[in-house]
């Protein structure tokens, strides 16, 4: 029985959309790896825009700011609950109560080797 999933298709799709993208990316990221992982960090960012519900809010770089008033490390994407007010989006500084951050998301490129295999 060959029958297609179009919810696999859609996946696989994303998935190769993604895969071309990194690829492009990786070749230039040794001459300007900021502004490589920039565009990584944004390809994310969109491929969760795509995919999550509209009333929560995809954003890159920033802090979560905790109730004791610390603020963690920078990290490159958010995914901000529907509570976020979507004024606070655009302003200059991006630091994102904990209570209305759903994920937060460090993107690399390229991973240091961890382990011998």
């Amino acid at each position: 029985m060959d029958e297609k999933n179009d919810l696999l298709d859609f996946f696989q799709e994303a998935t190769d959309a993604m895969e071309s993208d990194y690829k492009r990316i990786s070749r230039r990221s040794k001459k300007d790896p900021g502004t490589a992982g920039d565009e990584g960090e944004e390809n994310w960012a969109n491929l969760l825009r795509e995919w999550l519900p509209s009333g929560y809010h995809v954003v890159t770089k920033g802090q979560i700011l905790f109730p004791d008033g610390s603020c963690g490390p920078q990290m490159d994407v958010f995914v901000l609950t529907p509570e976020f007010p979507s004024g606070l989006i655009r302003r200059k500084i991006k630091k994102y109560p904990a209570h209305c951050v759903a994920a937060a998301f460090e993107c690399k490129l390229n991973l240091p080797r961890l382990c011998n295999f």
